[in-house]
């Protein structure tokens, strides 16, 4: 009983730092093995480290790697869900903590997966063809240690190429170096999980819809099917709400021309509600701007700071 209400007493002290009773501390030592079981067992790194520090400092490094492994698993879950700057911190997170258990080996392996994704983060800063350049070098980079493995604590760890290569083939596509966005594109399609392929289609059937044409380099769906559709798209004039079918003529009723999103450079149908940018009035479908200014936080076109709560529907153009 008395062990019982030691080991209680501790436990709450370590999780949430009450002063333990000195009549509590009659089986100190019986009640810290038990509690060192149960942390490890649970991976608890926090109440482990907090116990570690302060009555068993041998046990310092024990919990630190459960740590480490929720620091991984956490990244690269955020990894998998293209949270690509929130996995890196977790990452950064690790290699930090890293440092306490003193395994080189494992401080050098993160660095080395690390450093690449982290000048990706600073590249997104550039614009143009200096931002495509550089972003292409880094891929390149990640793409000769994509058959290498990252294995920390027996935490496998996967580079996000599918990401990098989307984001590349936008940045090349704001460069105007099409095809080779196209390629790129094609590429993310293929490593990207299935609930992100659709964004990455829009592109894609965005840049066709420009007269891009599929190459051999990497042909992950039917392109040809896509431009089928877009050719023979029945497209609402966004002014009068007139039916046509070719988008590159003025519209034959009202003699207003095509209205394209500005994300994905496809027709803006009458009726579709799409937000515009209050800096520019730019117009764009409003799920495709919502997501770009998620990402961004700028408009595609004038480049000035949006917020989402501030977007509103676009009116008819007349």
């Amino acid at each position: 009983m008395i062990l019982r209400k030691t080991e209680e007493a501790f436990d709450k002290h370590f999780t949430t730092e009450e002063p333990v009773r000195l009549d509590f501390k009659i089986f100190k030592n019986k009640a810290l093995g038990n509690l060192i079981q149960k942390y490890s067992l649970e991976g608890n790194w926090k109440a482990g480290i907090n116990m570690a520090k302060e009555f068993q400092p041998k046990y310092i490094s024990h919990f630190h790697k459960f740590k480490v492994k929720e620091q991984l698993i956490s990244g690269q879950k955020l990894m998998d869900q293209g949270k690509f700057d929130d996995g890196l911190a977790y990452w950064q997170e690790a290699r930090d903590s890293l440092e306490v258990i003193g395994q080189h080996e494992w401080i050098d392996m993160l660095t080395w997966l690390i450093e690449p994704l982290q000048r990706i983060v600073e590249i997104r800063a550039m614009k143009g063809t200096e931002k495509a350049a550089t972003l292409e070098k880094e891929f390149q980079n990640l793409n000769s240690m994509r058959d290498q493995e990252f294995v920390i604590l027996e935490i496998k760890l996967d580079i996000p190429l599918y990401l990098v290569a989307e984001e590349l083939g936008v940045a090349l596509k704001d460069a105007n170096e099409l095809q080779t966005s196209l390629n790129y594109l094609q590429l993310a399609y293929q490593g990207a999980p299935e609930k992100f392929k659709n964004r990455i289609v829009t592109e894609i059937t965005g840049l066709i819809s420009m007269g891009v044409t599929p190459t051999e380099f990497a042909m992950p769906i039917d392109h040809e099917a896509i431009r089928e559709r877009i050719e023979k798209r029945v497209v609402r004039c966004f002014s009068c709400g007139e039916a046509r079918t070719n988008i590159n003529e003025v519209c034959p009723n009202c003699g207003i021309d095509t209205v394209l999103c500005s994300v994905c450079k496809l027709p803006i149908s009458f009726g579709s509600e799409p937000l515009e940018c209050y800096h520019c009035q730019n117009v764009a479908h409003k799920e495709h701007l919502l997501e770009w200014v998620k990402v961004k936080g700028t408009c595609p076109v004038c480049q000035q700071k949006l917020v989402a709560d501030k977007l509103t529907i676009a009116e008819e153009k007349e």
